[in-house]
C-alpha cells in the first residue's frame, strides 16, 4: 500500500493531489514514510508543509518526534503552528513537553502561543512543565486574550494530583 502511495505522490501533478497523498502517507502510520514526510515538510506550498507535519501525528516513532523537534525552531509561523498541534496529539514526552512549554513562553507569534494553549489544556493535569508555562503566560503574555485563556485553563484544573503522562490529546 505505501509503495502505491509513494508512486502516486511522485506522479501527482496538482497540489490537491499532492496534499491527498501526503495525508494518506501519514495515515498509514508507517515509519518508512518519515523520510518522504520530512521532505514534504519543506515544500514551498504551506498547505503541503502543514499536511506533512500533521501527518507525523500517526507515526509512533521517536524519529517522528525528532523531526518535529528539529523543525520547531523554524521561522515559518504556519509550520510552527502545525508542529505544536502535532506534538500535542502525539504521546507526551519530556522533550515534547519542553518544546510546547518553551513556545508558549517565548514564541514571537501570538498565533503559535494560542495554538499551544488550545491543544495542551487536556494535558495540564499531567504536566508540571505545561502548568508552569500556562502560569507564566497568565502573568506575562503580551496578549490579554492569551493571558485570560491561560488563567481560565488553570482555574478549571481539579485540585487532585496529576496522573502519569500519556498524551496531550487525551487519546
Amino acid at each position: 500500500t505505501t509503495g502505491f502511495l509513494l508512486d502516486r505522490l511522485a506522479q501527482a501533478r496538482t497540489s490537491s493531489d499532492t496534499l491527498t497523498y501526503v495525508q494518506a502517507l501519514g495515515n498509514t502510520g508507517d515509519v518508512a514514510m518519515l523520510d518522504e514526510l520530512g521532505r514534504r515538510s519543506h515544500s514551498p506550498a504551506p498547505e503541503i508543509r502543514s499536511a506533512a507535519l500533521w501527518s507525523l501525528r500517526s507515526i509512533e516513532s521517536p524519529r517522528a518526534e525528532d523531526l518535529l523537534v528539529g523543525l520547531a525552531a523554524t521561522s515559518d509561523e504556519p509550520a510552527r503552528v502545525a508542529i505544536m498541534r502535532t506534538l500535542a496529539f502525539r504521546p507526551l514526552t519530556p522533550r515534547s513537553e519542553t518544546i510546547l512549554a518553551d513556545h508558549l513562553r517565548a514564541d514571537p507569534s501570538p498565533r503559535v502561543r494560542e495554538q499551544v494553549l488550545r491543544v495542551t489544556q487536556a494535558a495540564l493535569r499531567r504536566s508540571q512543565p505545561l502548568r508552569d508555562a500556562f502560569d507564566w503566560c497568565k502573568r506575562n503574555d503580551a496578549a490579554a486574550a492569551l493571558r485570560d485563556t491561560a488563567a481560565r485553563a488553570l482555574m478549571a484544573l481539579p485540585s487532585a494530583s496529576p496522573g502519569p503522562p500519556r498524551s496531550l490529546a487525551g487519546r
